[in-house]
């Protein structure tokens, strides 16, 4: 009688899953460099003495920072986007929070429309809402002021709220909140000291990219601005349509080093492991 043939697989050997980690590491810190190096080209086109875009080659120089400080709108502009995006952000968390709330906790009809709806700007153009915005802003006075600009850009960053918060309450356990109930815990204390802790991430994440989003529009941004609410990006385009130097480098090189300053504080103080998690 013939013996039955058993295939056998080979398995790989710890050298080539040795060899296979370090390719694809290789290979993620290619990308990696190539995702940053026009962001690094920056830096020494910043330092270059001469009033042109371009590598230094007599030397370098810091006067574009110092231009940008003493001889351009750039840093009032950079208050305005600041002011502007932490407004935005902050009504914006606030109403999205609370709708989250409502999607989530609550079962009533049309409850898949309105959420469509609350995330439809993530959909769209941001042009047609700079048309809109425009269009809504006039009507009510609003065109080209610092409110009409928080109204529209609390628009645009809802959807991130309503999204992050949203997840966040889903994975957050309602026999947690019943636990406490049957404690003997109010709504009140329940939601302070129970459901709130675990929703912090959630918020901060919600926070954080609904700032970023609010301080980097440009597209919509660029319909409602006047000569006394313009915004960083703006702001920068508008000088490079009419000079060309190293001023504009020196200013983006000083928002990239701000960003890395905020992300660190921001791994340092929550993780941003937890955070982009939420």
């Amino acid at each position: 009688m013939q013996k039955p043939v058993v295939s056998v697989i080979a398995q790989p050997s710890g050298t080539s899953k040795k060899r296979r980690v370090r390719a694809l590491n290789a290979y993620a810190m290619a990308m990696a460099f190539l995702s940053a190096l026009p962001l690094l080209i920056l830096i020494p086109v910043s330092l270059n003495p001469l009033p042109m875009i371009g590598f230094p080659e007599g030397g370098l120089s810091f006067a574009w920072y110092a231009k940008v400080f003493r001889s351009t709108n750039f840093p009032e502009a950079f208050v305005t986007s600041c002011f502007v995006g932490l407004m935005s952000t902050t009504i914006s968390l606030i109403a999205g929070s609370l709708a989250a709330w409502a999607l989530t906790r609550s079962r009533f009809r049309g409850v898949s429309a309105i959420e469509a709806f609350l995330l439809s700007p993530l959909l769209l153009a941001r042009i047609i809402y700079g048309i809109a915005m425009l269009i809504v802003l006039t009507q009510i006075g609003l065109i080209r002021t610092t409110l009409g600009l928080i109204i529209a850009h609390a628009v645009i960053v809802m959807p991130y709220v309503v999204r992050i918060i949203g997840g966040t309450l889903i994975g957050i356990s309602r026999s947690l909140e019943e636990a406490a109930a049957v404690l003997g815990a109010s709504q009140s204390r329940i939601f302070v000291f129970v459901t709130l802790p675990l929703l912090r991430p959630g918020l901060i994440a919600a926070a954080v990219f609904g700032f970023i989003t609010s301080f980097d529009e440009f597209t919509m941004t660029v319909f409602l601005v006047g000569a006394q609410t313009k915004t960083l990006p703006v702001e920068i385009f508008r000088y490079a349509e009419l000079i060309v130097d190293p001023a504009v480098a020196a200013v983006s090189v000083m928002l990239i080093l701000g960003t890395l300053l905020g992300i660190a504080l921001l791994e340092k103080t929550l993780g941003l492991e937890k955070v982009l998690k939420a």
